[in-house]
């Protein structure tokens, strides 16, 4: 159902309220790809909130926009996250930032993403979509995840979180790199996306025991520059249905995201949860969410690959 942007103006209203009245001060938080886009305003809302923030990506002219309030501290770390080598290295720089050794990540947020209309390697030979979409998302995780559990923080992927709940068909796992579909935007986002929940959700089972929520957010149609690297069919859809379909703002996606993540906890432990660009929780995809070897089939498959 396509609500009116009136409709959503509301809700838009209320998480900035509510944003508005947290102090983040002596939090840690990490975006990866916050110098663009939905990522570049979520680390400038969670900057004004008071937070410690780190700043992974490719733009340090546009990370420098982002002004840290007193007492509060800026890191940015230049990283191509399409090679896991530059991730493995930008890993340790994040673990050594003073006030993230000392007392680990509150947030790591992880918004990363391109759009792709054919399929290109990289120079580690993955498939550019997948590198950094789904690989970027997977390894940051991996490695940072005891400076997470250490705040019982928040792992948050802003992707595209509960758009494949009534898909029932599984994805290959032994095809990261698009081998083997007919590569297109649409398809290479789907498999990103249920491979995404299947990684989470596996990532939430085998730390049950620690109190990190990790999240499969979906920010809506969101008016930033990467819709004009879409296919021209998409592009015509938006330039149709837009009035109508548009959800929000940079920024007031970004308060939506902050929010979610500023929700109390839903249960003692590790948690896996989606939610939508409204605020509201969501499924993760029919195949993931049905099978008892789906997310576990993701999550060895690709810790084969990436060698964890």
């Amino acid at each position: 159902m396509v609500l009116l942007p009136s409709s959503n103006r509301k809700i838009y209203a209320e998480c900035h309220e509510r944003n508005e009245k947290v102090s983040l001060k002596g939090k840690n938080a990490v975006v990866v790809g916050g110098t663009g886009g939905i990522g570049l305003a979520i680390a400038a809302r969670l900057a004004s909130l008071g937070a410690n923030i780190v700043i992974v990506g490719r733009n340090e002219g546009v990370a420098a926009s982002i002004a840290p309030q007193p007492g509060a501290t800026k890191t940015f770390i230049r990283c191509d996250v399409s090679l896991q080598a530059n991730i493995r290295l930008s890993a340790a720089e994040i673990q050594a930032v003073p006030s993230i050794a000392s007392s680990g990540i509150d947030c790591l947020v992880l918004v990363c993403g391109k759009t792709m209309n054919e399929r290109v390697l990289t120079s580690e030979g993955r498939e550019t979509f997948m590198a950094i979409t789904f690989w970027a998302r997977m390894l940051f995780t991996q490695i940072l995840l005891p400076e997470v559990a250490k705040g019982d923080g928040v792992v948050m992927n802003v992707h595209g979180g509960g758009q494949d709940a009534k898909d029932m068909k599984p994805i290959d796992v032994n095809d990261f790199d698009l081998k083997n579909i007919s590569f297109s935007f649409l398809n290479a986002a789907r498999f990103s996306r249920i491979a995404t929940d299947g990684m989470f959700q596996e990532f939430a089972a085998r730390n049950a025991v620690s109190n990190v929520r990790f999240i499969h957010a979906f920010p809506g149609m969101v008016k930033t520059a990467g819709y004009n690297d879409c296919p021209l069919t998409i592009r015509s859809v938006i330039y149709i249905l837009g009035p109508l379909m548009w959800t929000a703002s940079a920024s007031e996606s970004a308060d939506v995201m902050v929010d979610v993540m500023l929700k109390p906890r839903p249960t003692e432990g590790s948690t896996f949860e989606v939610w939508n660009n409204l605020g509201k929780e969501g499924a993760a995809a029919g195949w993931v969410r049905t099978d008892p070897n789906a997310s576990k089939s993701v999550y060895d498959a690709a810790a084969k690959i990436a060698n964890f």
